[in-house]
């Protein structure tokens, strides 16, 4: 009896070895890859994948227009417009397009504006005539009278007021070319003061131009 208790004692001696052997075995075997992998020693910079992203300009209907008749044309940026505010920005029009650009070396403002119809744009031209520029100046239809430091150009249709500045001389063959009336009209009113000059009145309606007289 007793030898057969030290053969159990001896067997459970021999398995509790085997099983210390096992589990060391497994622990040595546990790897750390982080140690094997080559570390990056350069930090990633993420601006060289930035994409610069600059927004497209999309010319107007009127820019692609005067670009089209006048070659040497060259367009200000609008970032970079001063946007000049006139009277007819106060009225109830339907469209305006403003842009400022070089001709000849020569810095010019153009406004556009677009009413609903001929009542509007006549109230427009009315109402701006009694208060025009950044003095408030007014101008009776017909009235020869110094309105602006620079040199501009009026016209006026059923349906638009065109405005043209510059603080240099202004050429007004040039824009009266560009803006002629369509199917060779007249304008209804056409107004064009000369560098540091009175106002000329190019073009006005009969009954205007008897009440001027």
């Amino acid at each position: 009896m007793k030898e057969l208790y030290s053969k159990i004692i001896l067997f459970i001696s021999i398995l509790s070895f085997v099983f210390s052997c096992t589990n060391d075995s497994n622990k040595s075997e546990t790897v750390d890859l982080e140690e094997f992998l080559p570390q990056a020693k350069k930090e990633y910079n993420y601006k060289e994948d930035t994409v610069v992203q600059t927004e497209e300009h999309i010319p107007d209907s009127i820019e692609l227009f005067i670009q089209s008749r006048i070659s040497n044309s060259v367009f200000v940026q609008k970032e970079q417009l001063s946007n000049n505010k006139h009277f007819p920005d106060r009225l109830d029009f339907q469209q305006k397009y403003y842009h400022e650009l070089t001709v000849d070396s020569v810095l010019y403002e153009l406004a556009i504006w677009e009413f609903e119809d001929s009542l509007h744009t006549v109230n427009a031209f009315y109402n701006w005539m009694d208060c025009f520029g950044e003095k408030c100046k007014s101008l009776r239809i017909g009235e020869s009278k110094w309105m602006y430091k620079g040199a501009f150009q009026l016209f006026v249709g059923d349906t638009k007021l065109i405005y043209i500045a510059t603080k240099n001389n202004l050429n007004q063959l040039l824009w009266s070319d560009l803006f002629e009336p369509e199917i060779k009209q007249k304008w209804n009113y056409s107004l064009y003061q000369p560098l540091n000059r009175k106002v000329k009145w190019l073009e006005l309606k009969e009954k205007d131009l008897v009440t001027a007289q």
